[in-house]
């Protein structure tokens, strides 16, 4: 889901085989959906607007052996154009990513499987695509492509791709200035450490920070490092500081100019969900608990806005059911006690949050109702604890696993489940969007 200057949130999804959308303005009423790909087997769609108002989105098609990239835009809530292919036909595309700069030109970046490297195409306020090019050069096996953009027009991607010495996977970043020639990536992480589930953020102020999983002495360890305009990257930094095994890094990037990390920590035992945050990509803050003591928590997500407010969500086992819990941050360093999002009763999963200029809070997640898994939002402005949930789905329907972004970035995704994405408005009371989803490899 995204949401333009104007108010206006729109989110996709895929029914059966078919991406559709829809929109509210400043919280009111959905619009009836609309199909965004023709009637034929549709996945993974990611979405992101630009300045302008412009939506542009695209998915992944399936046509018999071959998985193409496909890209439909909409101005202000009109209809969608005809879909159009970006990546080669035939061929085995995957895991495609969206990010758009200030000035309305959008980046597209996705898994060319039968090629074998990290293809990017790009189009400036819904013009045509550019023909792909290959942005992780002579890379062994690339995968799951994450891109971010600065207002100026710097892009930044990050894969992961095996060294072809030790047979691990490393971390790797290239750069692209308005539209122009991809930068030869260069390692992030260090050598001989298999290094995967990459992320990447970018401040308003150009400061890129990339986070990711290290395996380091048969443990697991959460790792990052930044660039700022382009320059030369960091020396890796780590952030678990408890000894214990740690995973599923995410990152928020703030338009304030701070970067936030999330991620779950104490495998084995109970997961804790931790955080950790850093105005210059090198100095972080001493990681804090999001969650309490002897709950299990995972898959903790985080959002930021301009005033350095900060909302962080993460799914918890508290001994009955799975329950989303939320806690909220002003500086990124103290953080308030977890609050319940959604009800108890049945197990919830898959948080994800945005947040708004005003402080508004948008929390959707899956949560299975004894039937069917639906999913759910609720909002709140912070501090106040988020309301119970509103169901506005057809009572019956499978579900999706959300997938949010804030104005003019991309989601963060972590390329794992090539589902479709059921996304829900950034203002307003809480809604529930169903679609279907399924898994990839």
């Amino acid at each position: 889901m995204v949401i333009d200057s104007n108010g206006l949130a729109t989110a996709v999804w895929v029914r059966g085989i078919t991406v559709e959308s829809s929109t509210s303005l400043n919280s009111g009423t959905w619009t009836v959906p609309v199909s965004v790909s023709e009637a034929q087997m549709a996945d993974s769609p990611q979405i992101t607007v630009a300045p302008s108002g412009l939506v542009t989105a695209v998915w992944v098609r399936v046509l018999g052996p071959n998985n193409i990239v496909e890209s439909s835009t909409s101005l202000s809530g009109g209809a969608w154009s005809a879909p159009v292919v970006l990546s080669p036909f035939p061929g085995n595309a995957t895991d495609p990513q969206l990010t758009v700069d200030g000035n309305g030109l959008v980046a597209a970046v996705w898994n060319d499987r039968d090629d074998g490297h990290i293809a990017s195409s790009t189009a400036l306020n819904g013009g045509a695509w550019t023909p792909p090019v290959n942005i992780s050069a002579t890379a062994v096996r690339p995968f799951t492509p994450q891109i971010a953009a600065d207002p100026s027009g710097l892009v930044t991607a990050v894969w992961s791709s095996y060294d072809g010495l030790f047979d691990v996977s490393m971390v790797q970043a290239s750069t692209s200035l308005n539209g122009g020639t991809w930068t030869q990536p260069v390692q992030l992480s260090k050598p001989g450490q298999d290094s995967y589930q990459a992320q990447v953020g970018v401040t308003a102020n150009g400061l890129a920070t990339a986070v990711w999983n290290s395996d380091v002495n048969s443990d697991s360890r959460i790792q990052s490092s930044s660039s700022l305009s382009g320059a030369a990257w960091s020396s890796p930094v780590g952030h678990a500081v408890s000894g214990d095994s740690a995973g599923d890094p995410h990152i928020s990037a703030s338009p304030s100019g701070l970067t936030l990390v999330t991620w779950v920590e104490g495998f084995g035992g109970p997961n804790r969900a931790e955080v950790s945050s850093s105005a210059d990509g090198t100095t972080w803050s001493t990681p804090v608990s999001l969650s309490a003591d002897g709950v299990s928590a995972h898959a903790a997500r985080i959002a930021a806005n301009s005033t350095g407010l900060t909302t962080a969500v993460f799914a918890a086992d508290n001994g009955t059911d799975t329950i989303i819990q939320s806690s909220t941050s002003v500086d990124g360093v103290s953080w308030s006690a977890p609050v319940d999002v959604s009800e108890s009763g049945h197990n919830a999963q898959d948080p994800h949050v945005v947040l708004d200029s005003h402080g508004l809070s948008t929390a959707v997640w899956d949560r299975f109702d004894a039937s069917n898994t639906i999913v759910q939002s609720s909002s709140s402005v912070a501090p106040i604890v988020e309301p119970a949930p509103t169901p506005s789905s057809t009572p019956g329907t499978p579900s999706a696993e959300p997938r949010l972004a804030a104005t003019g970035v991309n989601g963060i995704e972590s390329g794992l489940l090539a589902a479709a994405a059921a996304l829900l408005a950034l203002i307003g009371a809480g809604v529930v969007v169903t679609t279907r989803y399924r898994r990839s490899e």
